[in-house]
């Protein structure tokens, strides 16, 4: 399911946000001062409380998703994972929000016992419900599902 592939573009995108946002930082900052030198308050004042909210919302739709997301990916990738045995079945459609990303959640039952793992909602679901399938998992996400044999 992962590969160094989508690391490394998960860390293009942030680099990317992070680099066009302290451009635009530079940019805003440059006229919040040429507005105060200028004594041109009334403007100053309104650029400033819209640049500082524009801010707020692009880290907290944009950025932080896209940090977040190249943590998880960097801590599946040089974390310890096992692997898993079991039946899959497929939770609801719906997503679940957990670590502040989106997943699919997914039940793999193994003997008697029905465990709880997460795929991320980026990737496609796996195959149908009551499958046999190995699974390679990090925590509680899974890493890499391949269907078995009966």
């Amino acid at each position: 399911m992962y590969s160094s592939n989508d690391l490394e573009q998960a860390k293009r995108h942030k680099n990317i946000f992070f680099i066009t946002s302290f451009v635009l930082i530079a940019i805003f900052l440059v006229i919040s001062v040429y507005c105060i030198v200028d004594r041109n308050i009334t403007f100053g004042r309104n650029f400033t409380l819209i640049f500082v909210v524009l801010s707020i919302f692009l880290w907290g739709m944009v950025g932080e998703p896209l940090y977040r997301y190249f943590l998880f990916l960097n801590d599946m990738f040089k974390g310890k994972s096992h692997k898993v045995r079991g039946k899959l079945k497929i939770g609801d459609q719906k997503r679940v929000f957990r670590n502040r990303l989106f997943f699919w959640k997914v039940f793999i039952t193994e003997g008697d016992v029905e465990k709880i793992f997460y795929i991320d909602s980026n990737k496609e679901l796996p195959a149908e419900n009551g499958r046999e399938v190995e699974v390679e998992i990090f925590e509680s996400y899974i890493k890499n599902i391949q269907i078995t044999e009966r």
